[in-house]
């Protein structure tokens, strides 16, 4: 599949040149289409043969120590923000901006970690040795996989709201209810009455 993406995506790309030159439409989005969608298998074979390579390697991870470490990594810069840990301004900033160096590579390799979870628990079937208590005693993985994204879905579109997730008064809403910008920037966020 790769390798017939990739055609696709060097045809593109001649047909890209070629309106380019003779056309007034340059036939891009074909392009863009079929880049993304060649990038995209391209990673995810990338991943399938990293996660090979772990499995035939035997790679083992101590994961209570990996996931203390990086939930203290990712959360520090967010304790040093809101919480005046540091007294002086610069000094805070130096080590808010050091701290999220470790803090963006955790993530992804969190991220990978993940997706090589849920490639193994997509490779499982029905096993009736496993407790009663663990879903694959009923249910194959890729039915798992299924559900959880469909429970993961639906907490995003009806529990979640990215919009109360910024600090208090960074998104021109008071506590009455108001969203006057002008009123905000007067009084602040609180309205405090002595």
């Amino acid at each position: 599949m790769l390798i017939a993406l990739g055609g696709v995506t060097v045809i593109s790309l001649f047909i890209y040149a070629f309106r380019m030159r003779y056309s007034l439409s340059s036939g891009g989005p074909l392009l863009g289409a079929s880049v993304a969608a060649t990038l995209l298998v391209a990673f995810l074979w990338l991943l399938t043969r990293s996660y090979e390579f772990a499995i035939a390697h035997e790679f083992t991870i101590n994961w209570p120590i990996t996931g203390l470490a990086a939930a203290a990594f990712t959360a520090f810069p967010t304790i040093v923000r809101f919480i005046p840990i540091l007294s002086k301004p610069a000094v805070r900033r130096v080590v808010l901006r050091v701290m999220l160096i470790p803090a963006g590579l955790i993530i992804p390799f969190g991220a990978i970690a993940l997706s090589f979870w849920f490639y193994y628990v997509g490779n499982q079937h029905i096993d009736p040795i496993v407790p009663a208590w663990n879903p694959l005693h009923y249910v194959d993985g890729y039915v798992l996989l299924a559900l959880l994204a469909a429970l993961f879905g639906a907490i995003a579109m009806f529990l979640l709201n990215i919009n109360l997730t910024a600090p208090i008064g960074s998104i021109g809403i008071s506590w009455r209810g108001r969203s006057s910008t002008s009123e905000r920037t007067r009084r602040g966020p609180f309205r405090f009455r002595p």
